[in-house]
């Protein structure tokens, strides 16, 4: 007598999976980003991807005109989130290009983003100068 009972209310199905989705990312090992994800199946190109100068270029024209001008209004969520992912290739015939693309495609079909969130991996080709030419 006179004493209460708290009761708590049982937790919502969605803010349970948000926290299993947090913890998941959050777990050591796992790959945080889709960048990250990239890196674990295909390192050389991904990390081409970050220190070749088309792909510093690259990054920079996205921040500078992409972003910069509005052009997208999900790129900059998407640089500064990870689900961005720059990947340089090194073929420089168009055919290789083609080929390493549909194996790159085939290797990102299998590939799963971290929380199931969306992901977009662009391909940058630097030495294949038939690309160049859009005349």
């Amino acid at each position: 007598p006179g004493a209460t009972r708290l009761l708590r209310r049982p937790r919502a199905p969605k803010a349970a999976a948000a926290r299993a989705a947090v913890a998941a990312a959050a777990a050591p090992g796992q790959p945080s980003s889709w960048a990250e994800v990239l890196q674990q199946m295909a390192p050389e190109e991904s990390e081409r991807g970050v220190r070749h100068p088309a792909a510093v270029a690259m990054r920079a024209w996205l921040r500078r005109i992409v972003v910069g001008e509005n052009l997208c209004p999900w790129a900059e969520e998407a640089i500064s989130s990870g689900a961005l992912a720059l990947v340089c290739l090194e073929e420089d015939d168009e055919e290789d290009v083609a080929a390493k693309l549909l194996a790159h495609g085939n290797l990102l079909a299998r590939a799963k983003p971290p929380g199931d969130r969306g992901a977009t991996t662009l391909c940058i080709a630097p030495r294949c100068k038939s690309l160049r030419d859009f005349s």
